[in-house]
């Protein structure tokens, strides 16, 4: 009889009681770890121009997706995915390491992460704000990550807020 936990979307810290009260304990987090542990990592790396993105399963630890990591696998992205199709790709490599970790289970392996850590701090609303200055081209990418109902692209111009959705 096991207790496995996979933690997915979640915004918050996972305490530490929690933590020492489940042995298996998971979360899926995209990014190369140590290199962009904390939030939204996705998102700032399609903001960042990235169309590879590693996705990992690691055991949860004390601290900001520092745990060990058991499997990882890659989002491609060519460049033209919206929000939904950014999500179903991001779902559909959470489904691969759930289930090949899931073939091994109770047997597996993890290993350290390695190298110097970088954060992503949370995203707010006021990060979907495009620059009237700028292209749509430059843009683009901001526009795909943003989520029409709940966190759309918007822009101010005198004094007045207009929402773009695509």
């Amino acid at each position: 009889d096991f207790d496995v936990v996979f933690v997915l979307g979640y915004t918050k810290l996972i305490s530490t009681k929690v933590i020492s009260e489940c042995e298996h304990i998971f979360v899926i987090h995209e990014s190369n770890l140590p290199d962009g542990r904390g939030f939204s990592p996705l998102q700032w790396q399609i903001l960042e121009g990235k169309n590879r993105i590693k996705a990992c399963l690691l055991k949860v630890a004390n601290g900001v997706d520092t745990g060990d990591i058991i499997e990882h696998t890659e989002i491609f992205l060519d460049g033209t995915e919206l929000h939904s199709d950014i999500r179903k790709k991001q779902a559909g490599a959470t489904i691969e390491l759930i289930g090949r970790f899931l073939a091994k289970f109770p047997e597996y392996q993890t290993y350290q992460q390695v190298g110097c850590p970088t954060y992503y701090r949370k995203r707010e609303i006021a990060d979907s704000e495009l620059d009237v200055d700028k292209t749509i081209r430059e843009q683009f990418n901001l526009l795909r990550i943003c989520n029409n109902k709940d966190w759309p692209a918007f822009f101010e111009i005198n004094g007045e807020k207009y929402v773009v959705q695509i």
